[in-house]
């Protein structure tokens, strides 16, 4: 990637570069989020935003066999001025084993949890403090078990406003996600439930395995 680095948290921090788009840092982020990011060369994953609210930064989506399950990272108290890159995890609960549960509830069954479920435990039991620190993890290892080659990196100032502003300021992608329609594969509930659309790319490494990749260059 063009640039040079630096660390912050022990994380490789763009510099400078000029031909990288600027992504927020979603947690396990949905389909269509992981669809555009590997149709891009270069990332910078921005963590100089003021931290938005109720978005899938710190949330991401699965289905049981009850519906839909929408699980949250809890944060420490923050101002509304914090950046994201200092939103810190809270652990007072123990919501590590709440997702790990859920997440084993959901997808005992399904072809690939054997295969996966031991790295996302060391992910999600390493405790990390910052969240950024946490989704970023998680996005290097999707990225791995994808094996899909992106560069994408943190960014050390906050990228210019107006580049890729759908992604990072507008909503739409968050409170409408349903409006993103996703090519269906088969899902563990799908027979009583139906397919559920644009669901964290959890639920689709579990169901399709390695033929993920296939898929999120499918549409």
């Amino acid at each position: 990637m063009a640039g040079l680095t630096e660390k912050l948290d022990g994380i490789d921090c763009l510099v400078e570069s000029n031909n990288s788009l600027p992504f927020p840092l979603f947690c396990l982020g949905h389909l269509a989020y992981y669809q555009a990011l590997m149709h891009q060369k270069n990332v910078v994953l921005d963590i100089f935003e003021t931290f938005p609210k109720a978005t899938y930064r710190n949330h991401y989506s699965i289905v049981n066999s009850q519906g839909l399950l929408r699980l949250a990272v809890p944060l420490s108290s923050r101002s509304s001025k914090d950046k994201t890159k200092e939103i810190e995890i809270d652990y007072n609960e123990d919501w590590v084993n709440y997702h790990l549960k859920s997440i084993k509830a959901a997808y005992s069954s399904a072809p690939f949890y054997i295969h996966y479920i031991d790295d996302l435990k060391s992910i999600l039991k390493e405790k990390h403090k910052h969240l950024h620190n946490l989704n970023y993890a998680l996005l290097n290892w999707t990225f791995e078990k994808l094996d899909i080659k992106l560069n994408f990196e943190i960014s050390n100032d906050f990228p210019q406003p107006e580049l890729n502003a759908y992604w990072r300021f507008d909503k739409t992608p968050n409170k409408r996600s349903s409006e993103i329609k996703t090519p269906f594969y088969p899902q563990q509930f799908e027979d009583r439930l139906g397919f559920t659309n644009n669901l964290s790319i959890l639920d689709l490494l579990m169901n399709e395995g390695p033929a993920a990749r296939l898929y999120l260059k499918s549409f």
